[in-house]
């Protein structure tokens, strides 16, 4: 018997599928924003785990990430490779733990095999750094969503169904400067208290 032939949604349609119901918004956002479920606006690319056969201490095959251990605070801290990669990070990804230890945001400098522990988030319509930020303030969310007894763990569709507050493209690069610029400000901070403190 020959497979029914999908129904071609309209854009309306598509829309309301992107949308979260206003009566459904977390908060309050500028009137050029939109709250659109994660799984419209990024990509996710849940990570499988290679054989363990196929693991290696080689570096000059892909580099794997496993999980929150082969994370540094902005970019992996490789220290396992494998010669057939499954599922792959690209530059500019933003690889997330996934498993036990949820959230931890961090950039891919490179193309990785991503393991069952993490994922990668890819948009073409918000720039890494608010995706990154996005994470951030939504751990909190992550542990409230995940599942599992002997370690938590969050599914792909605990991911696409995130409320994402969507602001023009311009605008996300404007509120990136400023939390960078905060954070730099910090950093000075913390550093004249050491100074002064020592």
């Amino acid at each position: 018997m020959a497979k029914r032939k999908k129904k071609e949604l309209t854009l309306e349609e598509k829309l309301e599928q992107a949308l979260v119901p206003e009566d459904e918004w977390p908060y309050e956002v500028p009137r050029n924003w939109v709250w659109a479920y994660t799984g419209s606006v990024v990509k996710i690319i849940m990570g499988q785990s290679p054989k363990g056969e196929d693991t290696t201490d080689d570096d000059s095959c892909i580099g794997l990430i496993g999980g929150a251990t082969d994370m540094a605070e902005l970019y992996p801290n490789v220290t396992r490779y494998t010669v057939k990669p499954t599922k792959l990070s690209t530059k500019e990804d933003i690889i997330v733990s996934i498993r036990a230890t949820l959230g931890r945001p961090i950039f891919s400098d490179g193309e990785y095999c991503l393991g069952r522990g993490v994922c990668a988030l890819r948009s073409d319509i918000i720039c890494s750094n608010f995706i990154r930020y996005f994470i951030l303030n939504f751990e909190e969310y992550l542990y409230k969503v995940a599942s599992g007894t002997t370690f938590l763990q969050v599914s792909k569709k605990d991911l696409e169904h995130m409320s994402f507050p969507l602001p023009p493209l311009a605008e996300q690069q404007r509120i990136v400067d400023r939390i960078e610029n905060l954070f730099a400000k910090l950093d000075q901070g913390k550093e004249l208290v050491q100074n002064a403190l020592d």
